[in-house]
């Protein structure tokens, strides 16, 4: 297992598509704070 170092801030994760999600998913299990952004329209609806 990998040790993970503590971040001084939340994670931008630019994309929500599977990759993104799945980070940002990865992250929150790890107890970071994660932001989502994607710049694609249909990620609106």
């Amino acid at each position: 297992m990998v040790a993970m170092a503590a971040l001084p801030g939340p994670v931008l994760v630019v994309g929500t598509g599977l990759l993104g999600t799945s980070i940002g998913l990865a992250l929150r299990e790890h107890g970071v704070e994660v932001l989502l952004r994607d710049t694609s329209p249909a990620a609106a609806h």
